[in-house]
C-alpha cells in the first residue's frame, strides 16, 4: 500500500497599506476599492483555499501576516517597499510551495525598485504574480514635499515666512 499526502501551495494576498492608498481611484479611495473587491471575490478565494493555503498579507515599510483581509484598512505606512515584501515571501521559512501571489497595490514603490529588478526579483520566486491595480483614469499626482526654506528663529506673535518646493508626479 501507499499513502500519499498532498501538501497544499501558498497563495500569499499581498495588500499595500501605505498611505498612497488613501487616495481617490474614481469609486472611493484606492483602500476602499481593494477592500470591495476582496470582499466581491471572496467565493474565489474560498474556491482557491480548497486547493492552496490563502495568506493575506498587508505590507508597506514592512510586511505583516494578518488571518484576513480587514473590512476598513489602515492605510498609514509612510513607505511601500514591495522588494522586501516579494523577498519576505521568497525566505519565508515553510514546507509549503508557492503556488501564486495576488497583490493588490497602486505600484507606486518608494524604495527605487526599478523595473528591472522588480522582473528578475520576481522570475525568483518560481510563481506567477498577479498584480490587481487601478485604472489609468483613477491615477493622481503624488505628491512630495522636496524642500522647506525658512528663517531658523522667529519671534512670538509675528508672521513667518515659509517656501517650500513641491514635486508632484503623474502615477500612470
Amino acid at each position: 500500500l501507499r499513502a500519499v499526502s498532498r501538501v497544499r501551495a501558498r497563495v500569499p494576498l499581498l495588500v499595500d497599506i501605505s498611505r498612497s492608498m488613501n487616495l481617490e481611484a474614481g469609486e472611493g479611495t484606492r483602500a476602499e476599492v481593494v477592500t470591495r473587491h476582496v470582499t466581491d471575490s471572496r467565493d474565489r478565494l474560498a474556491a482557491i483555499a480548497d486547493r492552496a493555503l490563502v495568506e493575506p498579507i498587508l505590507f508597506g515599510e514592512r510586511s505583516r501576516p494578518v488571518d484576513e483581509i480587514p473590512a476598513t484598512l489602515r492605510c498609514d505606512d509612510g513607505e511601500t517597499d514591495l522588494l522586501r515584501a516579494v523577498s519576505d515571501l521568497a525566505s519565508s521559512s515553510t514546507i509549503r510551495q508557492l503556488g501564486a501571489v495576488v497583490l493588490y497595490s497602486d505600484g507606486v514603490d518608494t524604495r527605487g525598485l526599478t523595473p528591472a529588478l522588480a522582473r528578475r526579483k520576481g522570475s525568483e520566486l518560481g510563481a506567477p504574480i498577479y498584480a490587481i491595480g487601478f485604472p489609468r483614469n483613477a491615477a493622481s499626482a503624488d505628491l512630495a514635499i522636496r524642500r522647506i526654506l525658512a528663517d531658523e528663529f522667529a519671534f512670538v506673535h509675528n508672521a513667518v515666512t515659509i517656501d517650500a518646493e513641491i514635486e508632484a508626479r503623474q502615477n500612470d
